[in-house]
Order: structure tokens, then sequence, then C-alpha cells
């Protein structure tokens, strides 16, 4: 979690008197199962196929699509995440991730600034 949470318990007995009483709980739970799988199966996808650097550039669309800011200088704006975070994220060193980084902020692709990393809103639209 990247935030404080609170966590509850629901034994196995409990869980599947819901579901047989909510039938479209479970509906919705499978759902979310077959999400997770297919993001599961991207990431497999990914380490298998994909070079660091498309790795990280992906990561880091993916970020700015979801959360980023969209500022009027042709960037979207993401909060800095550390490398060594990058790294376990995309299946690579913090080493490889920061010459990457190197590559990319060479390219004007992303650039950081003041705890931010700046996409060029031309990379996310090709994604």
């Amino acid at each position: 979690a990247e935030q404080d949470s609170t966590l509850g318990v629901l034994r196995r007995e409990g869980f599947l008197q819901i579901i047989k009483q909510n039938p479209s709980m479970a509906i919705d739970l499978l759902g979310a199962v077959v999400k997770r799988l297919r993001e599961t199966n991207a990431k497999v996808e990914s380490l298998v196929f994909y070079d660091v650097d498309e790795r990280l550039v992906r990561l880091l669309l993916q970020i700015a699509i979801e959360q980023g800011e969209k500022i009027n200088k042709g960037f979207y704006k993401i909060k800095k995440i550390t490398q060594k975070d990058i790294g376990s994220r995309i299946g690579a060193s913090r080493e490889s991730v920061s010459k990457a980084l190197k590559i990319l902020a060479m390219s004007k692709k992303v650039v950081e600034a003041d705890g931010y990393f700046l996409v060029r809103s031309d990379v996310v639209s090709n994604l």
C-alpha cells in the first residue's frame, strides 16, 4: 500500500455465504480476477519480449495515463518514483533503470523536475 490502510479479514465460511446470497457479487469478483490475470499476462509478456528501456517507458506511460496531470507544456506530470521501485515493477535492476532514465532524458521523452517526472505527451499518445 502506498498510503496508510485499514484491513479486514473475511473467513472462508463467511465469504461463501455472502457469495451464495449475492450471485451478482460472484460475477463482479470473477471480473476482477480476470482483469488481474490479464494484467499478469501483460507483465509476463513485457518481461519476455521487451528490453528495460521499453518496459520503463510503458510503465511511465501507464502511470501518466492513469494518474498523470496533463500540463500545458506538452507533458504529463507524474509523481516521481524511486529507481528501486521502478526496477521492482518492471523486473530490472536499479542500475538498469538509472541508465534507461538517462537515455530517456537525453531524448527529452522524460524529464525529472522537483519530485516529478514529466513524460512527453506525444509519447503517451503513441501507447
